[in-house]
């Protein structure tokens, strides 16, 4: 089952401890930072990115939710920086 995962805003956004499950989609879409990714896990730490590191780095190149593209599903939403 898929399901959403906030990035705790701390540590590198490329590893998969730095991540949380969510019972809720996340209402960010755009800004700055890793809001959110959308995988197929059940843990509540996800236990792989499964090719999700080039979603994730497109997204901090183009502050653009990935991947791109007319009725894709996003699977990295980002947000503004946390004060």
């Amino acid at each position: 089952m898929a399901k959403w995962y906030a990035y705790s805003g701390n540590g590198d956004p490329f590893l998969s401890p730095n991540y949380r499950a969510t019972t809720v989609k996340p209402i960010c879409t755009t800004g700055e930072e890793i809001c959110a990714i959308y995988l197929s896990d059940n843990d509540e730490i996800p236990a792989q990115f499964d090719g999700m590191t080039t979603y994730i780095a497109n997204a901090l190149v183009t502050l653009v939710p990935q991947p791109t593209g007319v009725g894709v599903r996003r699977f990295v939403y980002l947000r503004a920086p946390i004060s």
